[in-house]
């Protein structure tokens, strides 16, 4: 039997004075110190996110008997937790201002985990404080984190939606999955493995036909990205490009580290996040549903002269300087969207 119950975890490394909330999705409670009397200095609690799940009844009544029937929970709550997270994390991390972004949902100063869960008062389950090392490695922020105002719009409730499982179409999978490896980035230490995060984040939310590699590719996405703007998509395509090409390739095809090219990581991994967010805002802006409409969205725009004049421009700048393994001068061609 599943339970519905009322789970708050803990965040550090996030400032919130006053607690906002998107509808009934994700409440994000303020740090108690802000508000409360020198007597209750003590037992005041940080920033928490709260939100609602079902957690099996044979779960509940596990808690506190087995430390790995606690991390199992304790995980389960902490990747809900996460995508609530996820949201903070489109409006305030950079990968150009690491302290911005808060330390990952549930962990403690000392390392371990906690969460609380409320079942439901009709239930017979006791409110419970769950706490261990259900995680051996992370990640912690040295700074600050960001400072939480609200701000939340039409465009957030509908991302917590999907989330939270309250809205489920074709492309609430790839959503929550995209969003996951970005999350991940954000949290890996290792320069390459943040990058190439970023990109399977981009492949997987735009989801190109198997078929589309090369330009037919980086012209897909880069108009998804521009929302229907030749100037960002010029813009856009020639990024996007050499960060697929010049960097990725590199990366992946001949073992390269960042050491050893002229880009910095940081920087293109900023601009991928640029990229990954306006997709997004797109599918949650035109209310896509389905792989089609984005696959539609982006050929429309494709076929037009002002959009093929731009990749022409990008695709005879780029490819004009580069050169084949042999030393031979690239043969330049162009994408049919025709």
């Amino acid at each position: 039997m599943e339970v519905l119950c009322k789970v708050r975890v803990p965040l550090y490394q996030i400032k919130i004075e006053e607690t906002v909330a998107i509808a009934d999705n994700y409440t994000y409670l303020a740090n108690e110190l802000f508000t409360c009397t020198e007597e209750e200095i003590d037992s005041a609690k940080c920033e928490r996110v709260e939100f609602e799940m079902k957690l099996d009844s044979s779960d509940l009544t596990m808690l506190n008997k087995c430390l790995k029937h606690n991390d199992k929970v304790i995980n389960l709550c902490l990747d809900e937790a996460e995508k609530g997270l996820d949201i903070i994390r489109l409006k305030y991390s950079s990968f150009l201002r690491p302290e911005f972004t808060p330390n990952p949902a549930g962990q403690l100063k000392s390392g371990f985990y906690e969460v609380e869960i409320i079942p439901d008062n009709t239930t017979p389950f006791p409110i419970i404080t769950v706490s261990g090392l259900s995680k051996p490695l992370s990640a912690s922020n040295n700074w600050l984190g960001p400072e939480v105002d609200n701000i939340f719009g039409w465009n957030d409730y509908k991302l917590s939606e999907i989330l939270l499982g309250n809205e489920v179409n074709s492309l609430s999978g790839t959503v929550i999955s995209s969003l996951r490896q970005c999350r991940q980035a954000f949290y890996t230490l290792g320069e390459e493995s943040m990058f190439l995060a970023l990109i399977f984040a981009i492949d997987g939310l735009t989801l190109p036909h198997r078929k589309w590699n090369g330009w037919k590719h980086r012209t897909y996405i880069s108009a998804l990205a521009s929302c229907g703007s030749v100037v960002k998509f010029e813009e856009i395509l020639n990024e996007f490009d050499i960060a697929y090409t010049d960097v990725r390739n590199k990366l992946v095809h001949e073992g390269k580290g960042f050491s050893q090219l002229p880009y910095q990581a940081n920087e293109e991994c900023e601009k991928l996040w640029g990229i990954y967010k306006s997709v997004l805002n797109l599918v949650l802006n035109q209310d896509f549903s389905e792989v089609s409409e984005l696959h539609v969205y982006a050929e429309n725009l494709l076929k037009t002269t002002d959009y093929i004049n731009s990749y022409q421009k990008v695709i005879n700048s780029l490819d004009g300087t580069r050169v084949n393994r042999d030393g031979s001068p690239k043969v330049i061609s162009y994408p049919s969207w025709a």
